[in-house]
């Protein structure tokens, strides 16, 4: 089954999804030949069960779908659709035609047959005529529902850095379509991982045709009398991008692999660290040999680079995951270890709180406030360790990509408010890493800067009496600072705010 697929998808887009198709499709037009072409082919319902009426295929077949949409920048929600359904046939409900895609970050309730809630960063929510999201997450009883967009009370439109919508939609009373408990198999974090799944497979496929890319162009420009494909330099850089890419697709591979049956949590963790790690590598070296050609608008490098640049972050960015990692393994501790990575069934997230581990940034969002509080009191909420920053800059670029989000509160917990790093964590952040070393600021610096890719005026204002939200649009008020050791009460002066 695997190459009948392979060959069929990488025939069907080959001849479709062209870079100047693809490029057409920028800022969320939706490509409605593409997607005839795919559902025609059976490709949506491919996991679904036999009973159901599709082809039952498991998630080592499924790989070359997801990579293939990769490789050929598929503006198209082909990985979501199969997901979706398989997530709908695990639960016994009916399987669906039509653009269909999934909400990994929901908040709903389900009350009588119908929800209250928001669905965020949905891939392609505008063109989509149902969506399948997991309401109740938190509670004992988590359930499947299946929702019509036409249902949602509002939609905010956004799209990534790939020109892709993410958009979010809120519910207030919708009739779900159908519902069904979650199998007790499934975690409640199934969609997250699933995602996460599924863009490693594409961050795998979009590297491995960025390398062929830049090694045809190294062959083929010259300078100094040969190709810059013979110069050593050059063959350095496109070595450490072929290891990349192979390490990608290897992790990737494995993933699905080991997740035919039941999510491989682990694997899946670690080849979405892989391959974002891999992105990063990739796309940089891809333009580093190219030079200026490839920040063109006509040369369609950036097709895939800016798809890395995307992918790498949706769905867990890879601090994420590795700090999943960590706590599944000291969830196992040393007797449980080897089970840990054998045992796929026994593969399931830890939270933070099962290993004794409390959430330091508790968020709350109430349409475009977006309150992140502090949670650290014994040390008056000043950040102590690396991953506490860590934490705040996966924050502020989440932020930058959510244009729902308008207004940052940030407050703490406990009866003080200190929006600064130790200088011992400054130093051991140093040490470990110059990606953290860069961001040993204050929180509300960091804060302010999630929002400066706004197209806005910017205004920098320190003041802690500041809490009157600017009246005129195009205004921002980036920070409203105050000093540290105020009392805990609800008035300004506890809070910093980041207008958008």
């Amino acid at each position: 089954m695997r190459e009948l697929f392979e060959s069929t998808i990488e025939r069907l887009l080959a001849d479709l999804a062209t870079p100047e198709y693809v490029f057409g499709c920028e800022g969320g037009e939706w490509p409605a030949e593409l997607w005839a072409a795919v559902e025609v082919s059976g490709f949506t319902l491919a996991a679904v069960p036999e009973s159901l009426g599709g082809a039952e295929a498991g998630w080592a077949d499924l790989y070359v779908l997801a990579r293939a949409a990769g490789r050929f920048a598929a503006p198209i929600p082909l990985g979501e659709a199969l997901l979706a359904n398989w997530l709908l046939g695990k639960a016994g409900l009916e399987p669906q035609t039509g653009i269909l895609s999934f909400a990994a970050e929901a908040d709903l309730s389900l009350r009588d047959g119908a929800v209250v809630g928001a669905l965020r960063d949905v891939p392609w929510g505008r063109h989509a005529e149902s969506l399948v999201a997991i309401a109740e997450r938190n509670s004992a009883t988590p359930s499947v529902v299946l929702l019509s967009t036409e249902s949602a009370a509002s939609q905010t439109l956004s799209l990534n850095v790939a020109g892709e919508p993410r958009d979010s939609l809120h519910f207030t009373g919708a009739r779900v379509l159908a519902s069904a408990p979650l199998p007790a198999a499934l975690s409640a974090e199934v969609l997250q991982l699933g995602g996460a799944l599924l863009r490693s497979a594409q961050i795998a496929g979009a590297l491995h045709a960025l390398l062929d890319m830049t090694s045809a162009y190294a062959s083929e420009r010259t300078q100094f009398g040969r190709a810059i494909g013979a110069f050593q330099a050059i063959q350095q850089q496109l070595a450490v991008f072929a290891e990349q890419a192979a390490a990608a697709g290897i992790a990737a591979e494995a993933a699905f692999a080991e997740s035919d049956t039941l999510f491989a949590t682990l694997t899946i963790a670690a080849a979405k660290v892989s391959t974002a790690e891999a992105a990063s590598v990739g796309a940089g070296i891809a333009h580093s040999v190219h030079g200026a050609i490839g920040f063109t608008q006509e040369y369609p490098l950036h097709l895939l680079s800016r798809r890395l640049w995307a992918w790498r972050s949706e769905f867990g960015s890879a601090s994420l995951w590795s700090q999943r990692i960590g706590q599944m393994v000291c969830g196992a501790g040393g007797e449980g270890y080897w089970a840990l990575l054998t045992n796929h069934a026994n593969q399931q997230l830890c939270t933070r709180e099962e290993i004794g581990m409390s959430p330091f940034l508790q968020i709350e969002r109430e349409g475009g406030i977006v309150t992140v509080r502090m949670n650290h009191p014994e040390t008056r909420n000043a950040l102590t360790s690396p991953e506490q920053i860590q934490e705040f800059v996966d924050l502020c670029a989440e932020l930058r990509r959510d244009r729902s989000a308008r207004v940052m509160v940030l407050t703490g917990n406990g009866s003080a408010f200190v929006p600064v790093a130790t200088s011992r964590t400054c130093a051991s952040a140093a040490a470990s890493s110059p990606v953290r070393r860069t961001n040993c600021a204050i929180p509300t610096a960091m804060a302010s800067s999630a929002f400066r890719w706004r197209s806005t005026s910017w205004t920098s204002r320190s003041s802690p009496r500041s809490t009157a939200r600017p009246s005129a649009p195009g205004w921002t008020w980036p920070v409203c600072a105050t000093s540290a050791w105020l009392p805990a009460r609800p008035c300004s002066r506890k809070a910093s705010c980041a207008w958008g």
